[in-house]
């Protein structure tokens, strides 16, 4: 586009933060990028369009191909070959290989934008919450087993009772490539797990959010403490359980609240997402106690040593105190993401 001055570009601008708005738009040379996508899409098949549209869905970073299995309701083989499909038709990049040995992807921008107009036009909104549904489940059943499988006793962190019973949608031996290496799997999938908290945070999917966010503290702790997607998460799902008046789930991602406060060594802020602190039990969260557990912690005078100001949080829904792993602390000198190193 050629402008004729500052003041056009900044009504362009300004137009081009409405998403509906960006493809009429933007235009590349004489070529209408709309138009040039709408003839792209056209030419896919059914199958093939139906991917784009729901891998577009939740805003991904990048994606590995397994991911298509449980948002198409197929097998991870036929997924994996219609996300190869797309990117023989150049709406998908390979940008690399992770941790797992698996490819991931991304979607162009504007090509997303396009695929998102076009799910939420063809798509009705009950299609599209059980796409996401089944991913949300297959990411907490692979979660969960990660956990198990991960360093320094991770599976204690995990949430308690899930939102959803998985029923393992993807192939046994994709699953077990998968899982192979735990921490590589939550590295890989930490973004995507990260996006899909705030999707379901922002379209009323408050229970997948909320449990997606406690997924995110296991992924924190097998990645030696990377506090940030723990943080966003558990902010994105507590504006989602404040909304539907959700109080079990509020007391719920306090405690985690808490628990990331105390792994930071903020040892007066972690009291105060306790239920003394935010009053929630007096409004009759008895779920808090019996689901979530009491933060409880003793004050001493001065900085507390470690071990003087405990924070005693029990993980929801099994009675158990978390424990941070060994060789893992918070504090100066962290690594980038909030997290030290083991050492």
């Amino acid at each position: 586009c050629i402008f004729d001055n500052t003041a056009e570009f900044a009504e362009l601008a300004a137009r081009l933060r409405d998403e509906r708005l960006r493809l009429n738009e933007l235009r590349a040379g004489d070529l209408e990028l709309r138009t040039s996508l709408e003839l792209g899409y056209a030419d896919l098949d059914p199958q093939e369009r139906r991917a784009l549209r729901r891998l577009a869905l939740l805003d991904l970073p990048d994606f590995a191909a397994w991911i298509a299995a449980p948002l198409l309701d197929i097998g991870t083989e036929e997924a994996e070959e219609a996300v190869e499909r797309l990117v023989d038709c150049h709406f998908i990049d390979v940008i690399g290989v992770d941790g797992t040995g698996r490819g991931r992807y991304r979607i162009h921008d504007l090509a997303r934008e396009h695929a998102r107009e076009r799910c939420l036009s063809e798509e009705s909104a009950e299609e599209r919450t059980a796409a996401v549904g089944r991913l949300v489940e297959c990411w907490l059943g692979l979660a969960e087993k990660a956990a198990a499988r991960g360093p320094g006793g991770t599976a204690r962190y995990f949430p308690e009772p899930a939102a959803v019973r998985p029923v393992d949608p993807l192939d046994p031996q994709a699953e077990e490539d998968l899982l192979s290496r735990p921490a590589a799997w939550f590295a890989a999938e930490q973004t995507g797990l990260l996006a899909a908290v705030e999707y379901c945070a922002d379209h009323g999917m408050d229970r997948a959010a909320r449990d997606l966010a406690g997924a995110l503290i296991a992924s924190s702790v097998a990645l030696y403490n990377q506090f940030d997607a723990w943080s966003r998460s558990h902010t994105a799902a507590m504006a989602a359980v404040r909304r539907s008046g959700d109080g079990e789930g509020e007391a719920w991602l306090l405690t985690g609240l808490g628990q990331l406060r105390y792994e930071q060594d903020e040892f007066e802020e972690s009291y105060g997402y306790g239920p003394a602190g935010t009053g929630l039990l007096p409004r009759g969260a008895g779920a808090a106690r019996r689901g979530t557990g009491a933060l409880r912690a003793t004050r001493r005078p001065g900085r507390p040593r470690p071990g003087a100001l405990r924070t005693r949080l029990r993980v929801p829904g099994t009675g158990r105190r978390p424990r941070r792993p060994r060789g893992l602390r918070a504090g100066p000198g962290a690594a980038p993401g909030g997290g030290r190193p083991a050492r």
